[in-house]
């Protein structure tokens, strides 16, 4: 069985994931001087710009667009909203927390991250390859 506190506490943690990418990316960035995440947003940024350095299938504004689009679904509505369609099958008995191996594509910016959330949320283990 897993622990109903553990998963409200990783949806809260996702929520605040997608807060931190919404304000690294919101028009007018007046507030972020303010911003508790300011060190994140500034790293974020500065990887985002050097990451076609590394890997040219990342061109900066699709990974933008990416990001921008998860950080829309991270908030703590819509993850309550989506998770309690599968509460029923975290309190059964037999459940318990599994490690989740997972192959990440390579070429496509952000694309395991659904399964990354898909794991961690659930509060199992994720073992992620590229």
């Amino acid at each position: 069985m897993v622990n109903q506190n553990d998963i409200e506490k990783n949806i809260k943690t996702f929520a605040e994931l997608g807060d931190i990418l919404r304000q690294a990316f919101a028009a007018g960035k007046s507030y972020l001087a303010d911003s508790a995440y300011l060190y994140y947003i500034n790293e974020i940024q500065y990887l985002i710009k050097n990451l076609s350095i590394y890997n040219s299938w990342f061109i900066e504004d699709f990974v933008i667009k990416a990001i921008t689009n998860i950080a829309n679904l991270l908030t703590y509505e819509n993850l309550t909203k989506w998770i309690s369609v599968y509460e029923s099958d975290f309190n059964k008995p037999h459940y318990k927390n599994k490690r989740v191996g997972v192959i990440a594509a390579g070429n496509i910016p952000l694309a395991v991250f659904h399964d990354f959330l898909c794991v961690l949320i659930t509060n199992n283990i994720f073992v992620g390859k590229l």
